[in-house]
């Protein structure tokens, strides 16, 4: 069964990501066609580079954790597959498609199902980690447009709307401790699953704390990328070094937002409508919206090329060669 089903599944890969691809540098071109010079083309260029270094560092971390869990050298070639394969499945709702996906190609390595689903979460936990933390440098920005305005509302809340709001937090409080009370076995023995999945990988927490400022790199990339875009749609544009951080941090806010919209396929409309409103505070809203839907093309177009290049790699290269 193996001898014609692989083929036909690499095949079938290749068509689906080709077709995206395809849609996706469409969307690309339509997007160069609109600016005006060589040196905003070689910004856009630069973008969609960084955008495959993302995808690249994001597997050599990946690669680490899974070399971790199998206690062997793993190379990136036999990693090529389960990485970027599994990929097309976020592009469905509830994301299910591609944990289960990622969690079953694993097992080439071998890593058994169990401590898959585990390296699955502790790598989602470390990318929200991280893109959370990147998302606070856009906090300064934010407050100084939007501060005065809430500081202004603030005063204006009569005294029935801060003992309404006084109630509603004790309410909510209450509530909590009911239900921490009353699900509290559910509590440890979730606890006790997750000590067992950091057990099973042999993972201390020393590893994970020298993970971390990697995949800060990881989102500070893409956030370069996000730049990137920005210079290219606004050449003449001028930033404060403050205003360079928030672009940067409202990219990784931007994913992490779209991430956790699970009922949209990939994060797409959200992620988009989150950059739109960040970048808008610094551009017009038609700039800030050609730098979304870029973005989203660029990230696409890196994905998609990872995803063909996974398929059209050697089975005998990427299953079996060790680093």
């Amino acid at each position: 069964m193996n001898a014609w089903l692989k083929p036909l599944l690499a095949i079938i890969t290749i068509g689906v990501a080709a077709y995206f691809l395809n849609t996706q540098a469409l969307q690309l071109k339509a997007a160069i066609e609109q600016l005006n010079s060589s040196a905003q083309l070689i910004w856009l260029l630069s973008a969609l580079v960084l955008c495959c270094i993302f995808q690249l560092i994001q597997l050599q971390l990946w690669r680490k954790l899974v070399a971790r869990a199998a206690a062997k050298s793993v190379s990136l070639r036999q990693l090529m597959k389960p990485f970027f394969w599994p990929i097309l499945g976020k592009y469905l709702p509830g994301k299910a498609l591609f944990a289960l996906a990622r969690v079953e190609m694993l097992r080439v390595v071998p890593i058994n199902r169990k401590v898959g689903w585990s390296l699955f979460l502790i790598e989602t936990l470390l990318m929200l980690m991280t893109a959370a933390f990147m998302s606070i440098f856009a906090l300064p920005t934010l407050w100084q447009i939007y501060g005065e305005t809430i500081i202004n509302l603030l005063y204006q809340l009569s005294f029935s709307y801060a003992l309404f709001i006084t109630v509603a937090t004790i309410l909510v409080l209450g509530i909590s401790l009911a239900i921490n009370s009353f699900f509290s076995d559910y509590f440890a023995r979730l606890r006790e699953q997750c000590s067992h999945f950091f057990r099973s990988l042999e993972l201390p927490i020393s590893d994970l704390i020298i993970l971390l400022p990697q995949y800060c790199l990881l989102w500070f990339a893409f956030g370069i990328s996000g730049l990137c875009i920005v210079m290219a749609i606004a050449p003449t544009i001028s930033l404060s070094v403050m205003q360079l951080a928030f672009i940067i941090a409202s990219f990784s806010a931007a994913w992490l937002i779209g991430f956790l919209a699970v009922f949209a396929p990939g994060g797409i409309g959200i992620r988009e409508a989150v950059i739109i409103l960040l970048l808008s505070t610094l551009l017009s809203v038609e700039q800030a919206t050609l730098c979304a839907i870029i973005s989203r093309a660029a990230w696409h177009i890196a994905e998609l090329l990872g995803v063909l290049l996974a398929a059209l790699m050697s089975p005998a290269a990427s299953d079996h060669e060790l680093s």
